[in-house]
């Protein structure tokens, strides 16, 4: 009775490694494509805006994130948002995200957050010493696209 309980325990571990080696294997997969998506598009050359969204409240292709794309337009300074508790590099610090209304070659104008990059945490903590300001007044960025989070 032994030997069969034994030989039982035995055929349900090997399909439990069968499974859990599929499992890896197919995250592996997985995985492997995305960073060959990202390394694709973060390469590619940047293209007007248009080309991937057609207008407001488009969204991000997956085949397309991470894609440069360029924006005409201005950003919107006094809708600035700090992003905290967003390590960069092992630092603690900000993201600083703004508002930029881009304008689309048919007249239509959309709005995408850029975030500019990150900012360290200030003296106190509660909050950066200083953010530096957006250009003002119309500009041409490029600017990878990404995902809604």
């Amino acid at each position: 009775r032994q030997w069969v309980i034994l030989a039982v325990a035995a055929v349900v571990q090997a399909a439990l490694c069968l499974v859990a080696g599929r499992w890896q294997w197919n995250r592996y997969e997985s995985r492997e494509a995305e960073i060959d998506l990202i390394e694709n598009n973060w390469s590619a050359p940047a293209v007007p805006v248009d080309e991937i969204l057609p207008g407001p409240g488009a969204v991000v292709p997956d085949s397309d994130i991470w894609r440069p794309v360029e924006l005409e337009g201005h950003y919107v300074t006094d809708a600035t948002v700090l992003l905290r508790n967003r390590p960069v590099a092992g630092r603690n610090g900000y993201h600083v995200l703004v508002p930029f209304e881009a304008r689309l070659p048919d007249g239509q104008e959309i709005v995408l957050v850029v975030n500019r990059g990150t900012v360290p945490l200030g003296r106190d903590a509660r909050g950066p010493d200083a953010v530096p300001d957006a250009p003002s007044g119309d500009v041409t960025v490029v600017v990878s696209l990404r995902a809604d989070e």
